[in-house]
Order: structure tokens, then C-alpha cells, then sequence
């Protein structure tokens, strides 16, 4: 079971990429240092406000899409994106969750939903370390859709959407992001390059905790045999 990357349009040297994800691989372990929150973390996911609303003309954005193949089926993965361990998912390396909330659970929050906020810890290069703050907007089990929007005090404004389609082997998940800041420099040259590796890095821990729960799902079988 692995995970390919099909397409994208805004790195096209990255070419084809095929994950092989072993049984030896999927036991990797998620401990990863722990990220420290402040007080002035928690009062920004408290308070957190979208940067864009569902109406508006995303034209004015720059567009950036990805595409992921997994020989899971469309059920699985649709159940797997939306019932994960947030904790688990973003363990590292480059995305590290630092606080998740919502007015329900607090910051006791087991699994995403809609209105759920998500600060992350992003590492680049051993050394670059930036805050990204997002929340959750949509989710959408008809379209197999799940939107998410920057926060308003982000340097980057926009959403990003997750569709899932059935295939004939598998299943296709298509990452879009619709963003912008207010430099065209880092817009055009420096964002594309480490959003690649944060969503990259998204999708193939996600397949690997999928093939995790398939391989512990079949081991909890009891595979004895009687002779009749």
C-alpha cells in the first residue's frame, strides 16, 4: 500500500513520486518532541477569525493543486481523513501540531470537525520555525470535501480544499490551496516550495497510519486453523 503523487501544477520538475509503504515503515514512530504553547497561543485559536469567507471570488488568489493516489478504498480514506489523531498526523517532522480547539471539547479535542481550530509548528531546514493557524470551514460527506481556512492574522491569506473520488483501483484526493500575502517574492518563489513539503508530508502520514490500522485490524484476527 502506498501513496503517489499524480500531479502538480505549481513544481512541475518534482515529476512522479511513488511512496513504497511497508509493514516496517508503518510502525515509525510519531514521538516527536514536544511543541510548547503560550498563553498568547491559546488566546489566538480561541478567538481565531477566517481571512476568507465561502463567497468570495477566489480569483484574486494565486491557485496551487496537488494530487495524491492511494490503493485504499474511497470509504476508508474518507473515514480515516476525518476520525485521525490530530496528535498523531501532526507529529513531525516539518508539521507539528502545537494547540487544537473548539468550543465543545476546549482543547481536549480528539478528532477534527467543522469550526475546529488547528495551530501548527512548521519546520524548515532544521532552523526556520513559522506558526500557521487555520480552521476547519467545511465538511462536506456528499462531496467527499473538506475545506479549511487561513486565520485572519496569518501572513498567509486563502483556504484549502481536500476532494476524495472513487477510482478503479483506489482513491484520488486533489489538494487545492487558493493564497496570498503581501509579498510577491514569497507568494511566488518561497510558498509553493514549502507548502509542497507540508502538504506532501500530510498525505503520506495519513496513508501510513491507514496502513497501520489495516495491518493492526488484520492481526487482531484470530488466524488459527482447526482440522475438521
Amino acid at each position: 500500500m502506498g501513496i503517489l503523487i499524480l500531479r502538480n501544477t505549481t513544481i512541475p520538475l518534482t515529476g512522479l513520486l511513488f511512496f513504497n509503504l511497508t509493514f516496517s515503515f508503518c510502525v515509525y514512530s510519531f514521538k516527536q518532541p514536544t511543541v510548547t504553547a503560550n498563553r498568547k497561543d491559546s488566546l489566538r485559536v480561541k478567538n481565531v477569525t477566517t481571512s476568507t469567507e465561502h463567497q468570495q471570488d477566489l480569483n484574486e488568489y494565486l491557485h496551487h493543486t496537488s494530487a495524491y493516489f492511494t490503493d485504499f478504498n474511497l470509504d476508508y480514506v474518507w473515514k480515516s481523513y476525518l476520525h485521525v489523531d490530530p496528535y498523531e498526523l501532526w507529529s513531525g517532522p516539518v508539521n507539528r501540531l502545537k494547540l487544537i480547539y473548539n468550543r465543545k471539547d476546549h482543547f481536549d479535542v480528539k478528532k477534527v470537525g467543522e469550526c475546529t481550530a488547528i495551530l501548527l509548528e512548521l519546520n524548515f531546514l532544521k532552523k526556520i520555525k513559522l506558526d500557521a493557524l487555520f480552521i476547519i470551514t467545511k465538511i462536506d460527506p456528499i462531496a467527499h470535501l473538506i475545506e479549511f481556512c487561513y486565520a485572519k492574522n496569518n501572513i498567509t491569506h486563502g483556504l484549502q480544499r481536500i476532494t476524495f473520488e472513487q477510482s478503479k483501483n483506489g482513491t484520488v484526493i486533489e489538494h487545492e490551496t487558493y493564497y496570498q500575502s503581501n509579498n510577491p517574492f514569497r507568494d511566488h518563489m518561497l510558498y509553493p516550495y514549502f507548502h509542497q513539503k507540508c502538504i506532501d508530508e500530510f498525505h503520506e502520514r495519513l496513508n501510513i497510519i491507514m496502513l497501520k490500522n489495516k495491518v493492526a485490524e488484520y492481526t487482531s484476527f484470530d488466524n488459527t486453523i482447526t482440522r475438521l
